[in-house]
């Protein structure tokens, strides 16, 4: 009987609202403490679709303290190679290089896919110098891409930033790096611990 049971019995005994939603559209929505979060096909992301853990960085290129992000997720992915990654860009307008760097890797993205995405990603992160644009270039010869590649991606660039921004303004997100584990935010670097406990809390 339901009224013998004590309050934290009965929490328990419901059903668990999962934090990952999948639409018939191919995309999922992630039930946030802060609200729902999208994470579609335009978003780069790494790991198996069906995973339970979900991360979502939003990030910015130019700070160092998403590049201590960016190579703690690495380390956990290779730990928990089960959890999904999905990356959002938020350039902050203080960061003079952020905006062309997010355009140049989201246009790598939608020209060559995410491995391409990822590997322009971590080299943006593990670069001594910012990386100026006929570096930006050079490398994106590397992967076969010109100039005028680019350039063609410029629309639907343009359309993603603008959307990851939004979002960043709805969610109340003002610094990078932040991340979503499922439901749970984490707003600036957390050490290793915490983020490991919050996916395995999660799983």
């Amino acid at each position: 009987m339901l009224l013998g049971l004590s309050a934290a019995a009965f929490a328990a005994c419901k059903p668990r609202v999962p934090a990952i939603v999948p639409q018939r559209d191919g995309s999922d929505v992630l039930r946030t403490e802060d609200g729902p979060l999208t994470v579609d096909g335009r978003d780069p992301q790494l790991g198996p679709r069906d995973a339970r853990v979900l991360i979502v960085v939003f990030s910015d290129f130019e700070c160092p303290f998403c590049a201590g992000a960016a190579k703690m997720l690495k380390q956990l992915r290779a730990e928990r190679p089960k959890t999904r990654l999905a990356f959002k860009h938020h350039p902050l307008a203080r960061h003079n290089r952020a905006h062309a760097l997010a355009v140049f890797a989201q246009a790598v993205h939608l020209a060559r896919g995410n491995d391409a995405f990822w590997r322009v990603h971590d080299r943006i992160f593990t670069s001594v110098d910012v990386p100026t644009d006929e570096e930006l270039l050079a490398w994106a010869a590397e992967l076969g891409l010109a100039k005028y590649d680019l350039d063609a991606q410029a629309p639907w660039v343009d359309e993603k930033l603008h959307a990851d921004a939004e979002l960043a303004e709805r969610l109340s997100i003002s610094a990078t790096p932040h991340l979503y584990v499922n439901a749970r935010g984490i707003s600036g670097l957390p050490s290793y611990e915490a983020l490991r406990e919050a996916v395995d809390d999660a799983t």
